[in-house]
């Protein structure tokens, strides 16, 4: 089964090897992405490509999927141009100390 999309599709065509979906989104259309703390405006929308811009919001925290299948805890910021998901915010930017046990040298 594919990825969920924000919006309906219509199903234009169909034969042997493909299936012609027309997107029933228009430009200007806020849409909402599951699971996401933002919308997402749509810019443009062509014969080939939708283009889109998430709408900006004050930084916030969500938790998503991690490997192995637990929750991990994901930052969200943005700046003038980007998204920025920081899947580590709980060591960004911060000093790392390790203790570190000389086992060998090999020569």
């Amino acid at each position: 089964m594919g990825r969920k999309r924000p919006w309906n599709e219509t199903v234009l065509k169909i034969d042997d090897t493909n299936i012609t979906i027309k997107p029933n989104v228009t430009k200007n259309s806020i849409i909402q992405f599951p699971n996401a703390p933002f919308d997402t405006t749509v810019e443009d929308i062509n014969q080939t490509n939708i283009t889109i811009r998430h709408n900006p919001i004050p930084n916030t925290t969500i938790s998503v999927p991690g490997m192995f299948g637990q929750m991990v805890q994901m930052k969200i910021s943005f700046n003038e141009t980007s998204m920025i998901m920081d899947q580590n915010p709980e060591v960004a930017g911060k000093t790392l100390i390790f203790n570190v046990t000389l086992v060998s040298i090999d020569k």
